[in-house]
């Protein structure tokens, strides 16, 4: 019963994070290559999307390793748009999130957000948004909740705000704030950039953009990222420290090249 009341606590946790990355290998097919320095973009240059996939594991500051895996994927569709996918499977918890979204003048534009979580020891949850930008409003159901959230200008998703946080780091940019639908109409995220530090992996030892969340004055709950320029700036490590003192850590395990299209967006039984 400890390590499934240890799960209880992952579950949450996966449901907000993004991911680490603290032992990086970049694989283009079955062969290893040498990666080459990402210069930093400048905010007037057209910054191009790359697919991707990686994969997860977590940690608790016990040591304890989580049970399962979580994979990232970034790529292509066939008619140009773009798919982002979250997934994690487990014995106690699945989750898959996605969204399909327009890269255009180096802004994510979200079209269709998708949400699922499924569990044993949990409440089953979906979410969805659409997002119509010629009338400007997003379309919502969060568990069955059907809500019209007027769109601001770049209006983003729970997922795609993610994607646009690597890019504006990748474009120099110190603070960045984002504008998130859900439920309530928007909640605003703030990142702020802390300086650089070195990061040892298996790669070796890169320098890392340091990145924290901002939070509420009062909140307790810490998030801290560190971002390299070196491997196109990913994610190559996130810490989460709890109010109670609890310390997550997630790392991957494999970071790959994603060319093929991953197909349409996780298709939930609601009234699409």
């Amino acid at each position: 019963m400890p390590h499934v009341v240890t799960y209880l606590y992952l579950v949450p946790f996966l449901l907000t994070l993004t991911v680490i990355i603290a032992e990086v290998t970049e694989v283009f097919g079955d062969a290893k290559q040498k990666i080459q320095a990402t210069p930093k973009a400048s905010a007037s240059e057209t910054v191009k999307l790359k697919p991707m996939a990686v994969t997860y594991k977590a940690s608790l500051d016990k040591g304890l390793e989580f049970s399962g895996t979580a994979t990232r994927t970034l790529s292509q569709k066939n008619d140009g748009n773009w798919i982002l996918r979250f997934d994690v499977r487990s014995f106690i918890a699945d989750i898959e999130e996605s969204v399909i979204f327009r890269w255009e003048g180096n802004q994510v534009i979200p079209l269709k957000y998708r949400y699922r979580l499924t569990g044993w020891a949990i409440r089953n949850r979906s979410n969805t948004i659409d997002f119509n930008w010629a009338h400007g409003e997003a379309y919502g159901d969060f568990r069955g909740r059907k809500v019209t959230v007027p769109l601001k200008e770049g209006a983003l998703d729970p997922l795609g705000f993610q994607q646009q946080l690597l890019m504006d780091l990748k474009m120099g940019k110190h603070k960045m704030v984002y504008q998130v639908v859900n439920r309530r109409g928007y909640d605003e995220n703030i990142f702020k950039v802390l300086g650089e530090e070195k990061i040892t992996s298996k790669l070796g030892t890169k320098r890392a953009i340091k990145v924290k969340k901002i939070r509420d004055k009062g909140k307790k709950r810490e998030t801290l990222m560190w971002f390299v320029p070196e491997l196109e700036y990913k994610l190559v490590r996130l810490v989460q420290v709890e109010p109670d003192g609890t310390c997550y850590d997630i790392k991957s395990s494999d970071i790959s090249d994603n060319e093929r299209d991953s197909g349409e967006v996780l298709q939930l039984q609601k009234n699409q």
